[in-house]
This record gives C-alpha cells, sequence and structure tokens, in this order.
C-alpha cells in the first residue's frame, strides 16, 4: 500500500519520511525506502477478544485507540520498527533535497542527523518535522542559542537533574561521541531554520 501511495503522489522512496503522528504528540520517523522492504505491519483498530463489541478493554481504550501499528514478524528483529499507538495520522514528507546535500561530505554532521532521526526525532521535531512530546529544536530559535553544548550533553544523558517532572527518559545507549556528533548537528542546523 506505501508503495501505492508514493507512485500516486510521484514521491521517491529515497527522498520521503513516513511519519507516525500519534495523540499524544509521538511521532515515529522512519524513511520510506525501509518501510517498503517490510512485510507483516497492521493499523489495529479493535482488540477481536474484546466482550460486548468494544473497540478495545477499558485499560487500553485511551491509549490505543483510535489505532495501533503492530508487526507481524519475529520480535528479534523489531528493534528499529515503530510501535505507535494513538495513532490519528501517517504522513508522507518529502525530505529537504538542499540539506542533505549540505550534509554530504560532512561525516561528523551526517552522522549526529541520522542519530538524532534514531534517538531524538520521535520526540522532538526540528524544522516541524517529528514529536511533538518535546520542544522543537530548530524554530524559532535552535537550541544551541540558549543553552550550552555541556547542558544539552548532560540533559540527553540525565534529564532528571535539570528538570523534576522531565518526560525524557535518560539517555544511557548513546554514547559521548554520538552526543557530541547530535549537538554538531543541531549547531549546523541554525543555517537551515524554516520560517
Amino acid at each position: 500500500m506505501l508503495i501505492d501511495l508514493l507512485h500516486q503522489y510521484n514521491l521517491s522512496a529515497d527522498g520521503t519520511d513516513v511519519i507516525f503522528v500519534c495523540k499524544d504528540g509521538y511521532a515515529p520517523v522512519r524513511h520510506a525506502s525501509e518501510m517498503t522492504k517490510l512485510s507483516g505491519g497492521y493499523i489495529v483498530y479493535k482488540d477481536m477478544e474484546a466482550k460486548d463489541g468494544r473497540n478495545w478493554p477499558d485499560s487500553l481504550y485511551n491509549s490505543y485507540s483510535p489505532f495501533y501499528l503492530v508487526w507481524n514478524v519475529d520480535l528479534s528483529k523489531t528493534k528499529e520498527l515503530p510501535w505507535p499507538y494513538g495513532l490519528v495520522q501517517i504522513r508522507l514528507v518529502e525530505r529537504d533535497s538542499s540539506l542533505l546535500n549540505a550534509l554530504s561530505g560532512k561525516s561528523t554532521i551526517l552522522k549526529g542527523y541520522h542519530l538524532f532521526r534514531r534517538h531524538c526525532l520521535s520526540c522532538h521535531s526540528m524544522n516541524k518535522i517529528g514529536g511533538k512530546v518535546g520542544p522543537e529544536m530548530n524554530v524559532p530559535k535552535n537550541i544551541t542559542e540558549y543553552w550550552t553544548d555541556d547542558h544539552i550533553a548532560h540533559y540527553i544523558k540525565a534529564p532528571k537533574s535539570f528538570r523534576y517532572n522531565a518526560h525524557m527518559p535518560a539517555m544511557k545507549d548513546i554514547s559521548d561521541e554520538e552526543i557530541d556528533q547530535i549537538v554538531k548537528y543541531l549547531h549546523f542546523m541554525k543555517k537551515y531554520k524554516i520560517p
């Protein structure tokens, strides 16, 4: 079905992102080229075993409705797959080719771009693309314009040491080098703000 939509709107899989928008602001983003290679994804809207014709049991209804993306695949291979619940929209967005061209030849910044996409974009947006659980990172001000690099790095590792009620989990699986690459990417993006 995704391949049909890409053809219908004359989009290339290599230049398009698929954004799964959830009602709580979570919005995992994946390259369309990755998603076209997958099979076994289902958009679920009802628990078939629920009684009384309810879509979901009461304990799950508020979180899972209206839709939930699930995968019928080997669970050991699902770490990188999105499993968004409370799914309200699936968006196809063309990636900015001028930005990707600017990133080519800058290996550290390109690594930071990929790390940001993998670890941050589901909750944070960059130029209004991505999640809304955490703050936008580039507009109207880039985070590096009001936070120091050290503060950003420490916040990524221990958000609750900065804010009592921080919703962001401590990112323990990211190395100091990877955090540095993400911060360099954030600095780079100051030149690529959208209006």
